[in-house]
């Protein structure tokens, strides 16, 4: 399955891709577990599963052949396709495969929406919309701007809003984020809470400068912000 499993993972959501039959997958392919009995056969996982730390020993740990393949199953056939065997480098091969197995990671039976709660997902449905009407208001707005939307990335919002959520929770307080031009100016009016008056101030051709100062503005596509808070 660390070879194979990134053939039938669940990487699309809405399930519109098949899912590939990987027959590599089957036990009695192997000769093993023929019948139920020998689902419950039990081998010692050393050597096939990584199930502890790498310090802290090789003692005997005994699993059926039912739940290394459920294990297995829930780490490499998942929502995340793993493809990383292909590796000339040992030492990444067991790296990657050491991170994956020893880590509690959900079985792909359980369905990924069944962990987020309601507040969370309005919290997304409020961020891919707010994206959403930004992108469609600028290209009608403003058809000739060259606005680097963020049409097929909009999950970037909500994968920083709960790494920025998290990270406050857990005691950090400065973050620097830097990215490419694509999605820059929902970030900032959507998530970073950048005036979008201010946004379409600049769009016209004003400064986000007070004229006073007498300073050239910055590119639109240089637009940056500053968001201090508990937790997004």
């Amino acid at each position: 399955m660390r070879i194979h499993g990134h053939r039938a993972a669940r990487i699309d959501p809405l399930d519109l891709i098949h899912r590939e039959e990987v027959t590599a997958f089957n036990p009695n392919r192997y000769g093993l577990g023929l019948s139920k009995e020998g689902m419950k056969e039990l081998f010692d996982v050393n050597g096939i599963i990584w199930t502890r730390g790498v310090s802290q020993g090789k003692e005997e740990e005994l699993w059926t052949l039912e739940d290394i393949v459920k294990r297995l199953r829930g780490v490499y056939v998942g929502n995340i396709g793993y493809d990383f065997m292909h590796s000339p480098s040992k030492t990444e091969r067991l790296w990657f495969s050491h991170l994956l197995e020893s880590q509690s990671l959900p079985s792909p039976d359980d369905h990924p929406l069944s962990i987020i709660d309601d507040q969370k997902r309005r919290r997304v449905n409020e961020l891919l919309a707010q994206s959403e009407v930004l992108d469609n208001f600028l290209q009608a707005k403003f058809p000739n701007l060259k606005r680097y939307g963020l049409e097929g990335g909009e999950s970037m919002l909500p994968a920083l809003d709960a790494s920025f959520g998290a990270a406050a929770a857990r005691g950090v307080r400065h973050a620097i984020l830097a990215m490419p031009h694509c999605g820059m100016l929902n970030l900032l009016t959507d998530l970073l809470r950048y005036p979008p008056s201010s946004l379409f101030h600049k769009i016209k051709g004003g400064s986000e400068l007070p004229e006073d100062l007498g300073v050239g503005a910055d590119m639109l596509s240089d637009l940056d912000s500053m968001l201090v808070c508990s937790r997004l």
